[in-house]
């Protein structure tokens, strides 16, 4: 008995020494790390859609090692989402870009018009200059950017523009109307005749039928999905982008290993492939379905039209130019990428 137990008890360090050598040791596999990820939106938003893909992305490319948790406005609301994602309140997130404080450079740009498609905005952290910039300012509040959430926007009206989508005179594109808006879009409503209306979104459809405001820039997913078609019929289309970005706070992102980074990466550049396709069909989706509807109405502007807004906004993209080389340089960086063509990084 004494002798087979010994027997036994060799055979069972061989096998394990064997096991250490061929490194499938089961005492030797890697800790599992779950994060959890906020985002300042619903997770049924298409700008949480970043977030929820690159976590299934990095759960698959890792053999399940490193999966995500997601929440939704449960660490921090949009207002704190740099301070909270950047203090460690949550290990990665999705935010909005309009912090002016943390990214003087990328902030104003991020919903400019005449200066985005989907794929820049998607691919956003690794366009030449660009990326780096927005790297640097992030860096500043803790916060590594992994993936651009692209929301194209365009005016959507109660009634036709009263002078036409693009007049001779652009400052009396909107006049005498009230406009629901943000960011730079107060800036351009009020240059091109309007009056800027600042209102939360949620009081946006009752506002439309009660015909407080008379028209609004938001995304062709809201339009559709909050039910304002109806309200507002005359979607006049201009080439604009807003939205967010996902990240991951910079003291995790420096916890895991240059493999791991690697590999995380590999999952952004997928999903933003994902992404700006998908955001893309999904707007010409609605689009070509609103045309289809009688009840509805897409503007298209021509060539010479759109001409005439990029005109009428020079005066927006002269300030943001004048205040450094640097907001110059990313301004004509955007511009020259979106006129003559951008090259994501999954096909370089």
């Amino acid at each position: 008995m004494l002798k087979r137990s010994l027997i036994s008890l060799g055979l069972a360090t061989t096998v394990a020494a064997a096991l250490s050598v061929f490194g499938t040791d089961p005492s030797a596999a890697q800790e599992k790390i779950r994060l959890r990820c906020n985002s300042v939106f619903p997770l049924a938003s298409a700008l949480s859609a970043p977030q929820i893909r690159w976590g299934k992305e990095v759960a698959r490319l890792s053999n399940g090692r490193i999966t995500t948790q997601d929440l939704a406005l449960a660490l921090y609301k949009a207002g704190e989402a740099p301070d909270g994602l950047g203090g460690g309140l949550a290990d990665c997130g999705s935010m909005n870009f309009y912090y002016p404080e943390v990214m003087p450079v990328a902030n104003d740009t991020g919903s400019m018009p005449f200066v985005w498609n989907e794929t820049m905005y998607a691919d956003w952290v690794n366009i030449p200059f660009i990326g780096e910039v927005l790297t640097q300012e992030l860096a500043s509040v803790k916060i590594v950017p992994l993936i651009g959430a692209p929301g194209a926007q365009s005016f959507f009206m109660l009634k036709p523009l009263p002078n036409g989508s693009a007049p001779e005179d652009m400052s009396k594109t909107f006049e005498g109307l009230r406009i629901r808006t943000w960011g730079v879009y107060t800036d351009v409503v009020r240059l091109l005749g309007g009056t800027p209306v600042a209102m939360p979104a949620n009081e946006v459809p009752v506002a439309l039928r009660q015909g407080l405001i008379d028209g609004l820039i938001t995304s062709w997913d809201t339009w559709k999905s909050q039910s304002m078609q109806a309200d507002a019929p005359y979607a006049y289309h201009i080439p604009a982008m807003g939205g967010g970005m996902f990240g991951i706070n910079k003291a995790k992102w420096d916890s895991f290993s240059v493999e791991d980074q690697k590999l995380m990466r590999e999952a952004a550049v997928t999903v933003a492939k994902e992404i700006a396709t998908e955001t893309t069909e999904f707007k010409q989706s609605i689009i070509d379905e609103a045309k289809a509807n009688p009840s509805l109405h897409v503007i298209e502007l021509t060539p010479e039209e759109a001409g005439r807004w990029r005109a009428a906004l020079s005066s927006i993209m002269d300030g943001y130019a004048s205040r450094s080389p640097k907001h110059k340089q990313y301004l004509d960086t955007l511009t020259k990428y979106f006129q003559e063509g951008y090259t994501p990084s999954w096909q370089r």
